[in-house]
């Protein structure tokens, strides 16, 4: 599938069926909320500080059953948390386990438009490796939706392709300009080691920001000076 809006019902139907009868069993939910884990532990300090100090809204695109919204609940309390996946039944068990938080299977332009606004930050996580053209996804699906930051999680220099994936990631891949956004941070996270991890391998992690973003001035500036070696604000 290469458009969120012109779905195809084949498509549609195969990843309900697998939520239906693997996700769980797979153990697809800790996966989630283990990704969610790297990506906190992950993000520069600056942007934890932002996202707390502003209570920016967080809209997980591929959410799955909604295990990061959880993990993201306990980092930022104060930020209204959303998420969006195409599979209705994902939604559905997504809404009976976290009643507390937002689930659309809307394409994301189109809940923008119901909604009057886009979200703050975007956040998708172990998605895009699932498309053949994932900048295509990202310019399409995906920015439309955008109105501050984007933040991706990907699978990095995966040796041999996971059942499923159909794209290798590289630091490359992902230009400094996207549209409009610019990339303004990118970090490579070695995950084998990790307590509990379910990924034998790293990830890539990359925020991009529109121009006019809140707060971006004064997140330069974090970014200038800050270094992994303070230490993450995330843990496991």
């Amino acid at each position: 599938m290469d458009s969120y809006t012109t779905a195809d019902t084949n498509w549609v139907s195969s990843w309900n069926d697998y939520f239906s009868q693997h996700w769980e069993h797979n153990q697809g939910p800790e996966q989630t909320a283990f990704f969610a884990r790297v990506t906190l532990a992950g993000l520069p300090g600056p942007f934890w500080d932002l996202v707390r100090q502003a209570q920016l809204e967080i809209l997980d695109w591929g959410c799955a059953m909604g295990d990061a919204l959880a993990v993201f609940a306990q980092a930022f309390p104060e930020s209204e948390l959303s998420g969006l996946d195409l599979s209705p039944l994902a939604i559905q068990r997504a809404q009976t386990r976290y009643p507390q938080f937002m689930f659309s299977t809307q394409p994301l332009r189109d809940l923008v438009i119901q909604r009057g606004q886009r979200f703050s930050i975007v956040y998708t996580s172990n998605c895009l490796e699932h498309f053949a053209h994932p900048l295509q996804i990202l310019s399409e699906q995906i920015l439309p939706g955008v109105k501050d930051y984007l933040v991706i999680l990907v699978p990095y220099q995966e040796q041999t392709l996971c059942k499923g994936h159909l794209v290798r990631f590289d630091a490359q891949d992902f230009p400094s300009q996207l549209h409009g956004l610019e990339r303004i941070f990118w970090r490579v996270i070695p995950t084998t080691q990790l307590p509990g991890s379910f990924w034998q391998g790293q990830q890539l992690l990359l925020i991009y920001a529109r121009p006019q973003a809140i707060g971006l001035h004064q997140l330069r500036q974090g970014l200038h000076t800050w270094h992994p070696l303070k230490g993450p604000h995330g843990s496991f």
